[in-house]
């Protein structure tokens, strides 16, 4: 349970790689208004963050901020992973995202900065999952995997973009069932010269 500002933190200014953040519990994970972040901002990579409940349900709720960064770095963002194979994966009013950015960032070859989601089902709640690449290589792809269903409300989104002359990444999605409602969405975008990413459900 990470909770009451609580933190889980990994960073990298130099040429050492930021350490990963892995947490696996065969009951619940809970996270609270609480900030799980792995970033570099140097020439090492970031590092990943792993989250997985074996039995349980992976909640985060009340503003739970979760990301890996590669800031002006030209090493790799590491990857977001969030399992709950047996359970659910519930979020609300917060954000889990990916950001790569600047002219010397490398991004990757198309390895690093995913997001990987994988329950019964997902719920998002006036929620932000999203990956931003600003480099100029692909970033990984942003994939979710169900076998029950995916719901989206209260202006929550699901979304790539890219800020560069690199692609978004793809955003695919497996269910049961896809529920989005209360100005919810899913895309793929660009603001730049890089093309859109595909969207596959």
């Amino acid at each position: 349970l990470v909770k009451n500002h609580g933190q889980l933190e990994t960073f990298t200014e130099g040429t050492g790689n930021a350490g990963n953040i892995i947490v696996t519990a065969k009951q619940n994970i809970e996270i609270d208004n609480g900030l799980i972040t792995s970033a570099s901002a140097g020439s090492a990579n970031g590092g990943n963050i792993e989250l997985t409940s074996t039995q349980g349900n992976i909640v985060m709720t009340n503003e739970p901020f979760v990301t890996v960064q590669a800031n002006d770095s030209s090493g790799n963002a590491g990857n977001i992973t969030v399992r709950a194979p047996s359970g659910d994966i519930v979020l609300a009013d917060g954000d889990l995202f990916v950001n790569v950015s600047g002219v010397e960032a490398t991004g990757g070859t198309g390895g690093s900065g995913q997001i990987q989601l994988a329950a019964n089902n997902l719920q998002l709640t006036s929620m932000n999952v999203n990956q931003v690449n600003g480099s100029p290589l692909p970033v990984g792809n942003m994939t979710v995997t169900l076998s029950g269903s995916l719901s989206l409300h209260g202006d929550s989104r699901i979304f790539t973009t890219t800020r560069g002359p690199a692609p978004s990444a793809d955003l695919n999605i497996t269910a049961h069932d896809v529920h989005i409602s209360e100005g919810s969405f899913l895309s793929t975008e660009t603001t730049s010269s890089g093309p859109g990413g595909r969207l596959n459900i």
